[in-house]
């Protein structure tokens, strides 16, 4: 705890949250308890039915309505909107954690990477998506989970065991497969940070061609997983036209 706060990384976190506590108090805005509190978000049957059995079109969100389900047994008749917007003020102070952290593992610097988040935190853009509370379960959580992805990607080098860089890129593909559960449009994002990690930072890391195992295969069988698990999960189909499909390289 003393070394967290000698580093100064929760400068930004302050920051963010002296801006943004009263949006606690915030309503909703039309549309939201669409997802937020259906009987998909409410139900753990109909929840879990989600996983194997989509109903929401063929967007596969699965883990966004086992967020929303955990909200809304967490809080009760509370979770709508408090809860919600509890949720997401702790989302983003996560995401302003871990970015400060990825930052600072890129540029090694304190000062840029503390200072390039708190200037994130008081940009106007923040204040839509803290008022749609919709956005928690799906992008602000998928955000989230990217970072954490991200992080244990370059948290890797300073392993020592290839048990733990393993363990690690483990955790950080599940925490990529949850957040293409949570919001698509995320799909290729993960998979363009890994390719570069990989053609800059893989050979440092491992000898020879033991990369290959640690860094390919495991991307591989993820994306293989999640489009076999999502073509089942939607009634053999990926997307209903080729627009649809593209939307996937939306970058939120």
């Amino acid at each position: 705890m003393k070394s967290f706060l000698k580093s100064y990384f929760w400068i930004p976190l302050v920051i963010y949250i002296a801006l943004y506590y009263k949006t606690l108090t915030f309503g909703s805005a039309w549309g939201d308890d669409q997802v937020l509190i259906t009987p998909r978000g409410k139900d753990f049957g109909l929840m879990l039915h989600t996983f194997y059995q989509n109903e929401a079109g063929l967007h596969f969100i699965p883990f966004q309505y086992f967020q929303c389900y955990i909200i809304n047994l967490v809080f009760g008749m509370h979770a709508f909107p408090f809860g919600f917007h509890l949720y997401q003020l702790l989302l983003h102070v996560i995401s302003c954690l871990l970015t400060v952290l990825v930052l600072f593992k890129i540029t090694k610097s304190k000062l840029i990477s503390i200072l390039i988040v708190s200037l994130w935190t008081v940009h106007p853009l923040n204040v839509e998506v803290l008022t749609r509370i919709g956005c928690a379960p799906a992008q602000v959580a998928a955000g989230a989970f990217c970072l954490a992805f991200v992080f244990c990607f370059l948290k890797v080098v300073d392993l020592k065991t290839y048990l733990s860089k393993f363990l690690l890129i483990a955790l950080g593909l599940f925490f990529f497969l949850v957040s293409l559960t949570s919001y698509e449009q995320y799909f290729f994002i993960p998979l363009l940070i890994g390719l570069i990690y990989f053609v800059l930072e893989g050979k440092k890391i491992f000898k020879q061609k033991e990369y290959l195992y640690f860094f390919v295969f495991p991307f591989i069988l993820v994306y293989t997983f999640y489009l076999i698990w999502k073509y089942n999960a939607c009634g053999n189909s990926l997307g209903e036209t080729s627009a649809e499909l593209l939307t996937w390289t939306n970058m939120g």
